[in-house]
C-alpha cells in the first residue's frame, strides 16, 4: 500500500504514528526536508529504530520549524532495497514521493526498479524545484497518473504540491496518504462505508477483495502473476486473454468482428511470440 506523511512546519508527527506506518509498510522508509536552500534526502531505513534515531537527531537539530515529506513503502514492484526507498530526487531543488500502482506505466517482469522510478525517468526528468509553480502542471499529472495514486513533491524551499490530495486525509496537521497510520486489526479499508482499492481506487466488492483491501485486479498484480493489455496496459485476468496479449475493448478496437475468433485461437494455443512494441 505504502503511505506518506506530510509535516508542514510548525507541526509535529507523533513518533507512535511513525511506528504504524513503518509496521504496516514495512519494506523501507524515508523522508525529505529543505536545509539552507537545499533539498535534503534521508532513505534506506529499513528497521524502526533507525528510523527512531535519525528522526531524533534531525528533532533535536531542528525542531518542528521544517516541513518534512515522509514515504514508508510496500514494495509492489522492484527490488526492497535503499534505491527503490522514497524520496526519489528529480532534480538538485526537488524530490518526490509516491503512493499507489501506476498502471500508466509498463514494469517488466522481475524489473529491478519499481513503477515509480520509471515513471519519474520517463515522465519527470524536466521538473526542477521552479515546475511547483505550474498548477496547471501538476493537475495534468493528477490525471495522469489516475485517483488510485498520490504524489507528493517538494523543492529546497520547502514548498510541497500533492497530487491528489484529496484521495489522502487531513488529521491532526497533518496529512496522510491513506489510513495505514491507524493502528488495526481489519485492513484500514473497513474505516470506510465505500471500501475503495487502495491501489487504483476502484471499488471493492467480493469478500476476498474487501479482508485484503484491494481489487482482484491489483491482487494479481501482487501475485506476480499478471500479463497487461498491449494496448491500455490493464491487467488481463483470463488464460486466453493473457494469450492474446489484448483486453476484449483494444481487441475490439484491433480486430473488429474477428477479435473472438483471436481469443478462441488464443485459448487453443499460446500466442505468446507475437511482437508488442516495447514501452520501455
Amino acid at each position: 500500500m505504502c503511505i506518506i506523511v506530510f509535516k508542514p512546519q510548525k507541526t509535529l508527527v507523533d513518533i507512535d504514528s511513525l511506528r504504524i506506518c513503518f509496521e504496516n509498510n514495512p519494506d523501507g522508509a524515508g523522508y525529505m526536508f529543505p536545509c539552507e536552500g537545499k533539498l535534503l534526502i534521508k532513505k534506506g531505513f529499513f528497521t524502526f529504530d533507525d528510523l527512531r534515531s535519525a528522526w531524533g537527531n534531525f528533532l533535536r537539530v531542528h525542531g518542528d520549524k521544517l516541513p518534512v515529506v515522509f514515504h514508508f513503502r510496500i514494495a509492489t514492484a522492484g527490488r526492497i532495497d535503499k534505491t527503490n526507498c522514497h524520496p526519489h530526487r528529480i532534480a538538485r531543488d526537488l524530490g518526490f514521493v509516491h503512493n499507489g500502482i501506476l498502471t500508466c506505466v509498463k514494469v517488466p517482469k522481475h524489473s529491478k526498479m519499481s513503477d515509480t522510478i520509471i515513471y519519474r525517468d520517463r515522465y519527470l526528468g524536466n521538473l526542477a524545484g521552479k515546475s511547483l509553480h505550474n498548477a496547471n502542471l501538476f493537475e495534468s499529472i493528477s490525471d495522469h497518473i489516475g485517483p488510485g495514486n498520490k504524489f507528493a513533491f517538494m523543492n529546497a524551499r520547502g514548498e510541497v504540491i500533492i497530487c491528489n490530495e484529496d484521495q489522502g486525509l487531513w488529521e491532526d496537521g497533518l496529512w496522510f496518504s491513506n489510513t495505514s497510520f491507524r493502528d488495526r486489526g481489519l485492513p484500514f479499508s473497513f474505516f470506510s462505508a465505500d471500501a475503495m482499492c487502495e491501489y487504483c481506487g476502484k471499488a471493492l466488492e467480493t469478500s476476498e477483495e474487501l479482508a485484503e483491501g484491494v481489487c482482484r485486479e491489483c491482487l494479481t498484480y501482487f501475485e506476480a502473476d499478471y500479463v497487461e493489455c498491449g494496448g491500455c496496459h490493464s491487467i488481463l485476468l483470463t488464460n486466453s486473454h493473457k494469450a492474446a496479449g489484448w483486453c476484449d475493448d483494444c481487441g475490439f478496437e484491433i480486430y473488429g468482428r474477428s477479435w473472438s475468433k483471436q481469443l478462441q485461437s488464443a485459448a487453443a494455443e499460446r500466442v505468446c511470440d507475437r511482437a508488442f512494441p516495447e514501452w520501455f
